[in-house]
């Protein structure tokens, strides 16, 4: 199955890698609070319409269009530390940050028991609703 391996790796990687390059120039000029907020109401919608969508070729230019979505996330996370954080902790909170990113991967695969259940489609959906409700209590709390 390389297709799944494409879809799934290369068709959101080389997005989220090229587009990362330029979200770092943009966050350097934006309310970064406010951005990494929009950019999880972006990809969580984006995740919510690939499990609604019918077509493959949709589903695929979702894929690359998370990707992007998605390449705030570092650029954005990263400078709010450097924010947030004093220089003698800083290497700690960026591990605890990258750290955090792996432990979740390994989280989302426990998605395999909701789609069981469920179905893959309600997965993305499921997903995706969370993401926005949690983007629009990180609005609230701002």
């Amino acid at each position: 199955m390389p297709l799944i391996g494409f879809v799934s790796g290369a068709l959101f990687a080389l997005p989220l890698s090229i587009s990362g390059i330029f979200a770092g120039v943009i966050v350097s000029s934006v309310n970064r609070k406010w951005m990494l907020c929009l950019g999880c109401i972006v990809w969580s919608a984006i995740t919510f319409l690939q499990g609604y969508i019918d077509s493959f070729v949709a589903f695929c230019v979702l894929r690359s269009l998370m990707g992007v979505a998605m390449s705030v996330c570092n650029p954005l996370a990263y400078s709010l530390i450097r924010d947030y954080f004093p220089p003698s902790k800083r290497a700690t909170a960026n591990s605890l940050y990258s750290s955090a990113i792996y432990v979740g991967n390994a989280l989302a695969s426990l998605n395999i028991i909701f789609i069981k259940e469920y179905g893959w489609r309600n997965g993305y959906m499921a997903i995706g609703i969370l993401g926005i409700t949690l983007a629009f209590f990180g609005i609230i709390i701002i």
